[in-house]
C-alpha cells in the first residue's frame, strides 16, 4: 500500500514540476496537457531529497520534436513555489502632473 502511495505522490511531483518549468520555457496555457502527454519523462528522476531532475532535458526535447506547442510571447517566470519571479514595474520617479 505505501509504495502505491509513493508511487502516486512522484507522479504528481514530476507533473507539478513540468508544469512550472514548461511555463517557464514557453509552452502555451491550452498547450499544457498536451505538452506533458507527449514528453519523453523516461529520463525523470526524484532524488532522496524529493527534488526533480531531467524535467528541462524533457522540455527541450519536445521542444525540438513538438515546436507548435510553445508560443511566441514573452511570459512571466514562475518559481516552483508558485511565485513570479519577474519584478514589479517599477513606481515612477515623479508624480504624474495634475491638470487644473
Amino acid at each position: 500500500m505505501s509504495e502505491e502511495l509513493l508511487e502516486i505522490a512522484n507522479k504528481r511531483l514530476i507533473r507539478a514540476q513540468f508544469l512550472v518549468e514548461s511555463r517557464n520555457a514557453g509552452v502555451r496555457p491550452d498547450a499544457m496537457d498536451a505538452a506533458f502527454k507527449l514528453a519523453d519523462m523516461s529520463e525523470v528522476a526524484i532524488d532522496d531529497a524529493g527534488r526533480v531532475w531531467g524535467v528541462d532535458d524533457a522540455i527541450e526535447g519536445l521542444r525540438k520534436s513538438e515546436g507548435y506547442l510553445f508560443g511566441n510571447e514573452k511570459v512571466d517566470r514562475v518559481s516552483e513555489y508558485g511565485t513570479y519571479l519577474q519584478s514589479m514595474p517599477k513606481p515612477r520617479r515623479t508624480p504624474p502632473r495634475v491638470r487644473r
